[in-house]
């Protein structure tokens, strides 16, 4: 069984669909889908297709029950899983299926071959963007309903541009009933059933003046600097604005050019762990959600210096108790990181980039979690409003 790509809630998903499945992933999200899958009853032998060429070679494809890799070791590998597995009955799964939605990518041939005359189970939350996506689905999951794009665009396009692009599409019916033949919905509540019950709290708090006076200078100035070019504030201006905002509400002192300079973001942390105890013997686990790679750095070295502090009474001195924080952004190892947050009960913290600790990262409720009560995000920010942080809180009982 071969399965492609990872979202969140994704093997819940599956499981609300599927009693058995195999999995290809990204590389973050390997590790926890296969601790997923070999705690599955009856599931068989499971491997992560990982690693170099001959690390890969190693895996027993012939007999494997389950998979697991990446699109890009699958595009790679293409030509050994075909012959590996051309005596046997394969499931091809792909989640974040809308990485296929381009019929003439390496991917979506390499998937259309493999599956061919062969179960295919595709996943994803949104996969259109526009009806030319439609095709290249419809062609994985109902063969015979075009015989070609070309006889896909005569049914479909009313009408091109100058570069003989579509730009109006007309028997949108048809083409809805042909992506839905062999389609399955599920909610996110029917996804996220067995997860307990997160309690979003929204905590707000107030820049320091001097914070706030910085913030506003900055941007002022941002925005002179734009008037003075003559730059025409579009979309894509707007968005660089955005960013350029948010990250002055953590990193205070970088944009004071003064680092003894923190900003209040560091005291609603300091609350937070207070309120969960956060390093105290049976405690809970903290997630600190972060966006940027400077305030994932930040916040990081924050933690460990924090955590470092905490001292434990051995005979009659006081030592490092031992408790450590790791990071998952870019330019830390996050898998590594993810792990050892996970399985490591002195790693209480992990500050974490969703996009790299894995946008299904499924903490709360993994069985190798020793206790997680609290997770935190941080809000978005307005140029007229930086707002606080988001946590969730889970129930103490969690496993």
């Amino acid at each position: 069984f071969i399965v492609m790509g990872a979202s969140t809630g994704g093997t819940q998903a599956l499981q609300s669909v599927l009693t058995q499945l195999p999995a290809d992933v990204p590389p973050i999200l390997i590790v926890q889908w296969v601790a997923w899958l070999k705690s599955v009853p009856g599931t068989g032998t499971v491997y992560a297709y990982t690693g170099s060429p001959t690390e890969r070679k190693s895996v027993p494809v012939k007999t494997a029950r389950w998979l697991v890799m990446s699109y890009a070791i699958f595009r790679n590998d293409l030509d050994r899983l075909v012959a590996d597995t051309h005596e046997r009955e394969v499931l091809t799964i792909v989640d974040e299926a809308q990485n296929l939605k381009n019929s003439t990518s390496l991917l979506f041939k390499g998937v259309k071959s493999f599956s061919a005359n062969r179960d295919l189970f595709l996943m994803s939350g949104t996969i259109m963007s526009k009806p030319a996506d439609a095709y290249a689905y419809i062609s994985l999951t109902t063969p015979g309903a075009y015989h070609s794009l070309r006889q896909f665009e005569n049914i479909h396009v009313a009408e091109r541009d100058f570069f003989e692009q579509p730009i109006e599409w007309h028997n949108l019916d048809l083409l809805n009933a042909n992506l839905n033949a062999r389609r399955v919905y599920r909610t996110k509540e029917e996804v996220h059933a067995a997860l307990p019950k997160a309690n979003f709290i929204p905590i707000y708090y107030d820049l320091s003046k001097e914070h706030m006076a910085l913030y506003q200078r900055l941007m002022t100035e941002q925005l002179l600097e734009l008037e003075s070019s003559g730059e025409k504030i579009d979309a894509t201006t707007a968005q660089r604005l955005y960013h350029a905002a948010q990250q002055i509400i953590s990193n205070y002192g970088y944009f004071a050019d003064d680092e003894t300079k923190r900003g209040g973001v560091f005291d609603l942390i300091d609350e937070v762990c207070d309120q969960i105890s956060l390093g105290a013997p049976g405690s809970s686990k903290l997630i600190l959600w972060t966006t940027y790679k400077r305030t994932s750095a930040a916040v990081q070295a924050y933690m460990q210096e924090k955590l470092e502090a905490i001292t434990t009474v051995v005979g009659r001195k006081k030592m490092p108790a031992g408790y450590r924080s790791v990071a998952a952004y870019s330019g830390a190892n996050s898998k590594k990181s993810v792990a050892e947050f996970l399985e490591d009960p002195y790693t209480v913290n992990l500050t974490a980039q969703p996009g790299s600790a894995g946008a299904g990262l499924t903490a709360v409720g993994d069985t190798r979690m020793a206790n997680l009560d609290a997770a935190v995000t941080s809000r978005m920010a307005t140029f007229t409003q930086p707002t606080g942080f988001l946590a969730a809180t889970f129930p103490a009982t969690v496993a």
